[in-house]
């Protein structure tokens, strides 16, 4: 009868997630703020196009000059759902992958507080705040951060059940727990999992029978360890990746504290925000009751609502320790999360640098959220169960009531945009917490009927507020050719562009901004139409890309068309007029979302052979050439220690491309001389290289490109991407699987460690 009702619950929750997302899920529309469209589905594009030609899809040739694809742990190439909704059509596949991991993320806090013992209208209500709460919501359009941090109550649960059986399958199952977190691609959430589970596994030392802290954190570093293990073959070439990052060294201070929570967003708990001009408009600040901000909130919505209310019976039912120890938690999350707002925050982040690598403050708020999904869900239970409980709980929720509409009345007197708003959010807020006041006295006298009160009223609530909150555009709109593309020519070489999206004109409100990056094709979107973009900034941008981007961003004018032809940039498009040698002007904009596109000519071939090198000793020195040469691709800069002996003074000979796949470039050379035939993408390893079938070395050429050295005569030259680190990787995660499963088999039903 349990599981009966348990999975009549979960089937509630599935059918829950269709009609929250039903728009996205029936209507093709597609969420397109900040990341999602910048990044994510981009990503999600390229992955699809890389995988036609080989998986895993190894190389994006799009962004920048070339960069490693799959090694980039954003685009989810070993992350196990993408394996089947990338199958699916787009932008299907990826609007169920959004719905699906809130799902999950539901049904693993609802499996979680049942595991614990807690009712099954108290699992649901924590399930349902978890799963469709503010933070998690927030995440839709940061898709690895959502991809992450569903995991952490599955996590928690399999901990649990591993203190509870000590076997090799309960430490499995938290292994792989892990590595579905960490392939997810949000680290700084799977740090936070590791805290959570340090934090319960201490609580379970201290308030009951367990294991040992020290059994625990002995199973917590296996579980780690083998997770890692699983994972290798996305983690060894990252690490490849990061060696050749600045990530490495944390970003900068003002980057880290960039999206800190405003001390009155502590409010957005259980007030809307909401993101509209007067007009109605998608806006991102002007609505906002917070402050004066720049822009929107790293997290658009923290909303939980009035069910907040439930808070003071949750604490009830934990010991003076829980209360102490979780509490402590919770508030110190959130004082992290005000970041910049805290004092001495700076400080700590400016002196270590390993802290910068978490990145924005807001980022706190997940554990934040965690917590008061667990402790609503554990205040319903105290009021179904005890009725002194719950004529606390109506005491609360009653004087909570009157607070809003007194507070709301006074704020009406403020005629704003924000106050407005917040005036009426207020009232709403009154209303809510009056319900619930009113249910939890139901609750005295019949606790079932309460039970499914609170759950319909939460689940209608976050509905109200969290459902369809980010903006979003029909497909069709979304792939629609921008205009510029009429005005590229497409010739025998791949496309490539620099998109410049400096000094942008004001535009009124979406979807015109939207429409705007479109237009100028800005970041990955030239990638929708498989056009490479030199301006590409990543999460993890390497930095020979961050050189090259100083090097066009400080070129004098008269030098900037020479460095772009230097590199193959056929076209420019920007949202401004470009006055400088060597941009011929092909497009005028018809307003201010559409852009000007500038040919760049002369330009180099992708592939080329160039007259003369010049000996350097440094990659400084590299970028030196570049700037001064008249010609930096008639005469390319080569670094002393790959320079052959014999090479002439004068070079001739022509190449051509004859087939140029992702991570395969095949080209039929004439040399006249001993000579470099030079590929103007990014020099990585990894790349290996074949003259007539016999290997040779790729060397480095003006800083960034790639060349090989070729004898007199016709040659056929293949430059192939086969990474090591890739081969590496699968063979240790191979090794793990091989090992956690003779481990499980061989140990089934041993337990683990001492039971004491």
């Amino acid at each position: 009868m349990r599981r009966r009702r348990s999975l009549t619950l979960v089937l509630g929750l599935i059918t829950y997630t269709v009609f929250f997302y039903r728009d996205q899920l029936f209507g093709d529309r597609v969420v397109v703020f900040r990341d999602a469209y910048t990044l994510f589905l981009t990503i999600d594009h390229a992955a699809r196009t890389l995988a036609a030609f080989s998986w895993p899809p190894l190389w994006d040739p799009f962004a920048v000059l070339g960069k490693p694809f799959a090694a980039d742990i954003e685009t989810g190439v070993y992350y196990p759902i993408n394996w089947l909704l990338r199958s699916l059509r787009e932008p299907f596949g990826f609007n169920v992958s959004i719905a699906l991991h809130h799902l999950i993320a539901a049904s693993g806090m609802f499996a979680l507080l049942r595991f614990r013992n807690l009712s099954l209208p108290a699992a649901t209500l924590g399930g349902l705040v978890f799963g469709f709460g503010g933070t998690l919501v927030a995440l839709d359009n940061l898709l690895n951060g959502l991809q992450s941090a569903i995991w952490i109550p599955w996590i928690i649960l399999a901990f649990e059940v591993w203190c509870e059986r000590r076997t090799a399958a309960a430490l499995a199952g938290l292994s792989i727990a892990f590595a579905v977190a960490v392939l997810g691609a949000m680290p700084e959430f799977v740090v936070f999992a590791n805290l959570l589970v340090l934090a319960r596994a201490i609580d379970r030392s201290h308030s009951g029978p367990g294991p040992r802290w020290s059994t625990s954190m002995a199973a917590l570093t296996a579980a780690n360890v083998v997770a890692l293990g699983l994972c290798a073959v996305q983690l060894v070439p990252l690490a490849e990746y990061l060696l050749h990052s600045s990530r490495l060294g944390g970003l900068n201070v003002e980057g880290v504290v960039d999206y800190s929570l405003h001390p009155l967003g502590v409010l957005a708990f259980a007030l809307p925000r909401h993101y509209v001009d007067a007009g109605g408009q998608f806006h991102e600040t002007a609505a906002l009751w917070e402050g004066d901000f720049a822009r929107a909130p790293w997290l658009l919505t923290l909303y939980a609502g009035a069910v907040l209310a439930l808070l003071p019976a949750a604490f009830a039912r934990l010991s003076r320790f829980q209360r102490a120890w979780w509490g402590g938690i919770t508030i110190a999350c959130l004082l992290l999360a005000l970041g910049q707002y805290l004092p001495g925050y700076l400080w700590v982040i400016e002196h270590v640098a390993p802290l910068r690598m978490l990145r924005y403050p807001e980022k706190f708020l997940l554990v934040v959220h965690l917590a008061l999904a667990v402790a609503v869900a554990r205040g319903l239970e105290g009021v179904l169960q005890a009725p002194s409980r719950a004529r606390g709980v109506a005491v609360v929720a009653a004087s909570c009531a009157i607070g809003a509409l007194i507070i709301g009345r006074v704020v009406a007197g403020t005629i704003t945009l924000p106050a407005v708003l917040l005036a009426s959010d207020l009232n709403v807020l009154g209303m809510l917490f009056g319900l619930v006041a009113a249910t939890a006295l139901v609750a005295r006298t019949q606790p079932a009927v309460a039970g499914v009160a609170f759950v319909v009223l939460v689940a209608a609530d976050l509905y109200r507020v969290n459902a369809a909150l980010l903006p979003a555009m029909a497909w069709n709109d979304v792939r629609r050719p921008p205009r510029a593309l009429a005005a590229m020519a497409h010739g025998a070489d791949p496309l490539r562009i620099y998109s410049d999206g400096v000094g942008r004109p004001d535009v009124p409100a979406f979807p015109d901004s939207f429409v705007q990056e479109q237009n100028l094709l800005l970041m990955q979107n030239a990638g929708f139409h498989l056009i490479g973009n030199v301006n590409v900034p990543a999460a993890i941008n390497l930095r020979d890309h961050e050189r090259l981007e100083a090097l066009l961003e400080q070129a004098p004018r008269e030098r900037a068309a020479v460095l772009l032809g230097a590199f193959n940039v056929a076209y420019v498009t920007s949202p401004k007029p470009l006055d400088r040698p060597g941009l011929v002007l092909r497009q005028i904009p018809t307003d201010a979302r559409d852009a000007f596109v500038y040919e760049v000519a002369p330009r180099v071939p992708r592939a080329f052979v160039p007259r003369a090198v010049r000996v350097v000793a440094t990659a400084d020195a590299a970028v030196t050439h570049l700037l001064n040469a008249d010609d930096p691709s008639a005469e390319v800069a080569i670094g002393s220690d790959a320079l052959p002996v014999g090479l002439p003074a004068a070079m001739g000979g022509s190449v051509r491309i004859e087939s140029y796949l992702p991570e395969r470039i095949e080209l039929l050379a004439e040399m006249q001389t001993l000579g470099v035939v030079v590929v103007t993408d990014t020099y990585y390893p990894g790349w290996q290289a074949t003259v007539d079938g016999a290997p040779t070395a790729i060397v480095r050429v003006n800083g960034f490109a790639r060349g090989v050295l070729v004898d007199a005569g016709a040659h056929r030259i293949v430059m192939q991407y086969a990474p090591a680190s890739h081969r590496i990787g699968i063979a240790i995660s191979f090794a793990t699987v091989f090992f956690v499963g003779f481990a499980v088999l061989r140990f089934r039903r041993a337990p683990i460690g001492s039971s004491v």
